[in-house]
């Protein structure tokens, strides 16, 4: 019995989403570098929710809000940083423009 092609490319996309989702949470990286994987993550989620049978559907649509949720959790988590790294750059010119005590 043959696979019909189109249940085929949804299986392999399930399978790439799956492996690529674990891996990018195991990732060690700076909060707004993963966006770009999640980005990737969407547009193959979106292959088993287009192509596939009901059950893939079901997962394609899981999968493309877990990875928009991730997406957004991660930009929201590189603005803090930003800001939180802005905010020490400040504060260090601060000190170092501070006077020195005279003798």
């Amino acid at each position: 019995m043959s696979a019909n092609p189109k249940q085929s490319i949804a299986r392999i996309a399930a399978t790439i989403y799956s492996i690529g989702f674990v891996a990018s949470c195991l990732m060690l990286c700076a909060p707004p570098s993963c966006l770009p994987l999640f980005a990737g993550l969407c547009l193959i989620a979106s292959l088993p929710l287009v192509l596939g049978s009901r059950g893939y559907r079901i997962f394609g649509a899981f999968a493309l809000a877990l990875a928009l949720l991730a997406g957004i959790v991660e930009y929201r988590a590189g603005k803090k940083f930003e800001e939180r790294r802005h905010r020490m750059h400040e504060q260090s010119k601060g000190t170092n423009d501070l006077p020195s005590p005279e003798k």
